[in-house]
């Protein structure tokens, strides 16, 4: 539907609308202007209303949710677009032994958490420090501070990753509340949760696993790490006397108090950890 946009000058010496519906007014400072969320925007000057009105219309969602409009819509890279750049690097080191599998999967992860909060549309230079604040409440809301602090980990290696593939000019700007959980708060999240306990029954099924020494005669043993494919010692439970062996069951302890003060297995590090009883039915 076409309008006929004649700026007839008012007494005031100020355009009118060009038609009563036109969400712009004229300004003082001979711009179409409206006043948003208590703020003043700009959209054009008094002779190019239609340029004024098309503006406004490209930047009305960002300014009625109170994001800074987007100055550049040609040439940017949008959410989608460096997810699936990002994993498919991610991915090619994969296929080379470079990357886990399930790293891989998490990673894609953090792409569909970000995709779902942003909008795959939006453009990443687009985001602000107030966007990733928004983030941080919803992991904060949902999630431990340990699994937090490693997904943000995964969300900064996905924007680093643009700036250094040069897919945006500049650094993202995370703001001062998407950061880390700071060590003091790990600690305090430790302590809330307790010791951790380690059963008989699971701790009989891990120490199977244990290539230890010929003869059982050294108290240390050794196991493959999956995720880095190099070798680690560990203790041998059959030598240092924890359990005779993997397959036979300790006797049953006469009282909950009892089988809490059994044994404990102790690491090198000085510490000990503590193993719980085994279930009974």
């Amino acid at each position: 539907m076409s309008h006929n946009h004649s700026t007839m000058l008012l007494p005031s010496g100020k355009p009118a609308k060009p038609y009563p519906a036109f969400p712009l007014f004229p300004h003082a400072t001979k711009r179409w202007a409206k006043k948003i969320r208590g703020r003043l925007f700009y959209f054009g000057p008094w002779s190019d209303p239609d340029g004024a009105l098309a503006k406004y219309l490209e930047q009305e969602d960002a300014v009625h949710a109170g994001r800074k409009p987007r100055t550049d819509t040609c040439g940017g890279v949008t959410v989608k677009e460096l997810c699936n750049a990002f994993l498919n690097g991610k991915q090619a080191l994969v296929e080379s032994g470079e990357l886990l599998a399930r790293t891989w999967k998490d990673y894609k992860f953090a792409c569909d958490l970000i995709i779902s909060r942003f909008g795959k549309s939006r453009l990443v230079a687009n985001l602000w420090p107030d966007d990733f604040a928004a983030l941080r409440n919803y992991m904060a809301k949902r999630w431990a501070v340990t699994s937090a602090r490693t997904v943000i980990q995964w969300i900064r290696c996905i924007f680093k990753f643009a700036y250094d593939n040069r897919l945006i000019s500049e650094p993202i700007f995370y703001g001062q509340s998407f950061k880390r959980p700071s060590p003091k708060v790990m600690r305090l999240e430790r302590a809330r949760r307790g010791p951790k306990l380690l059963r008989q029954q699971r701790f009989a099924s891990c120490s199977t696993r244990l290539r230890c020494r010929s003869g059982g005669k050294s108290s240390w043993g050794s196991t493959a790490a999956s995720a880095t494919r190099t070798a680690e010692r560990c203790p041998n439970p059959r030598s240092i006397g924890i359990m005779p062996s993997s397959t036979t069951r300790g006797p049953k302890p006469a009282s909950r108090a009892v089988a809490r003060s059994g044994p404990k297995l102790s690491w090198p590090y000085g510490k000990r950890w503590p193993i719980a009883p085994s279930r009974t039915s």
